[in-house]
């Protein structure tokens, strides 16, 4: 999208710079958000930034599910707390209340892990290696200078230093 479309998009939802009605994602996160009660993902249909809904409540911008989850589930139990979804479509907007309880980072990270919507190894937006990739990097250990594999895949031989030792890709 061009500057003026994002901006668009980012501020209303929509890149026609059609806004919604004053006061229509509070009344849609009270009158169909919190009222909802089945088990299927709801869905923000308002602004979302970084793939979660937002609105202004009680006069600031704010997260839409950690609301929600302080609403259902009361505060967050220490300031290290995050709003996990046990559906694995957070990142999608998805705001029901069933869904939605207090983690820690490890337990969220552990969720993503469960859900394949962790961001780490070759599913990474800037790895340069595959999954296969790294497998073999590992099954050579030994067999061909890291010098020369760093040549072959086009990366540090540092980063292949990481990758024998278990600091990076350490889960294969």
């Amino acid at each position: 999208m061009c500057r003026p479309h994002y901006g668009r998009w980012k501020r209303s939802g929509s890149t026609d710079g059609i806004r919604s009605l004053r006061g229509a994602a509070e009344r849609y996160f009270n009158e169909t958000v919190l009222k909802h009660d089945g088990d299927e993902c709801l869905i923000w249909p308002f602004v979302i930034n970084n793939g979660y809904g937002r609105f202004t409540h009680e006069g600031e911008m704010q997260y839409v599910h950690l609301v929600v989850c302080e609403r259902v589930n009361g505060p967050p139990p220490t300031q290290f707390h995050q709003a996990a979804h046990s559906c694995g479509k957070g990142k999608q907007g998805c705001v029901t209340k069933r869904h939605l309880s207090w983690k820690t980072r490890t337990e969220n990270e552990a969720d993503k892990l469960e859900h394949g919507t962790h961001n780490r190894g070759g599913r990474h937006p800037l790895a340069k290696l595959s999954e296969i990739d790294a497998r073999r990097i590992v099954a050579l250990k030994g067999v061909v200078s890291q010098s020369r594999l760093a040549a072959e895949y086009g990366i540090t031989r540092e980063a292949i230093s990481s990758i024998h030792q278990g600091r990076t890709w350490g889960w294969l």
